[in-house]
């Protein structure tokens, strides 16, 4: 008897540390391969604000779940930049970010879409709450870090995995891909949020399926533009596909009036390729 109840527990505690490491193996099951960031974004980090004065990068590193953002400022342009990093530690897998800023030139919102280990998605808001200035000037490196307040804004898998986000620079609203199913959602940032709302399908766009990320830009006479691009931000070939897809909001109302495929020679006689027809939406 003694012997029965010594095998029963041996092989309960057995099915108990084989329990216990798959579901420690199941808690740390990576995102699709395709969906890790593997380098650093073009310039080392994305570049959020550009000023004689000020300049903000952020950055995210996927396996190891934070979000990193740096920070440089001086008091005059005969002064060197000093330098702030912050790094905000995830529960989750991040994807994808998109910053938005504010009249004063800082990062004021960071838009993260993650991926939890069963492949739900989430998209987590984290506001930047500034300490108030003193009189006297001090120097960046020498202020204490913002604060930082989260909040989840959308949670689901029923949509599939989220590929790539962006914010509208008013913060009326974000756009994010899909991957298994490639489609571009709308989620009005009312409060609390709207459901997401189907934007644009492969069966309007078949092009959209070849798309591996979004980014909003200002045309100095069309308005708005989303530009939907192959590849990855963090890329700087695109490969076989050289064509970009446009949403265009001449208005910039929120309405997107048409959707055009650009391919790399309209893009250059557009005159697209050059810096001059584009105004950085943070400065």
């Amino acid at each position: 008897m003694k012997t029965i109840l010594l095998a029963s527990t041996l092989a309960l505690i057995a099915v108990g540390s084989w329990l216990g490491a798959t579901l420690l193996a199941g808690a740390n099951d990576e995102p699709p391969t395709d969906l890790i960031k593997t380098g650093a974004m073009i310039g080392t980090v994305a570049k959020a604000v550009q000023s004689d004065l000020k300049r903000s990068w952020y950055d995210w590193e996927t396996l190891e779940k934070k979000v990193i953002v740096k920070r440089l400022e001086r008091r005059s342009t005969d002064d060197a930049f000093a330098e702030q990093v912050q790094t905000i530690e995830l529960d989750r897998f991040p994807i994808d970010a998109s910053w938005r800023c504010d009249g004063q030139g800082e990062i004021r919102e960071i838009f993260v879409a993650e991926l939890e280990s069963d492949g739900t998605s989430v998209i987590e808001r984290l506001q930047f709450l500034y300490a108030a200035r003193p009189g006297a000037f001090v120097p960046i490196d020498q202020r204490p870090l913002p604060r930082v307040q989260r909040t989840p804004i959308f949670r689901g898998d029923q949509l599939g995995r989220i590929r790539s986000l962006r914010v509208d620079p008013r913060g009326r609203y974000l756009l994010f891909l899909t991957r298994e199913n490639p489609t571009l959602y709308r989620l009005d940032l009312t409060d609390p949020p709207s459901a997401p709302a189907v934007l644009l399908t492969t069966e309007d766009q078949p092009y959209l399926s070849r798309v591996g990320w979004v980014n909003f830009r200002q045309h100095r006479t069309e308005g708005r533009h989303v530009h939907l691009i192959p590849g990855t931000p963090w890329e700087v070939h695109r490969g076989a596909d050289s064509d970009t897809l446009i949403l265009r909001d001449p208005e910039n109302d929120g309405t997107f009036e048409t959707a055009d495929l650009v391919s790399e020679e309209a893009w250059s006689q557009l005159g697209y390729d050059s810096a001059d027809p584009w105004i950085r939406l943070c400065h």
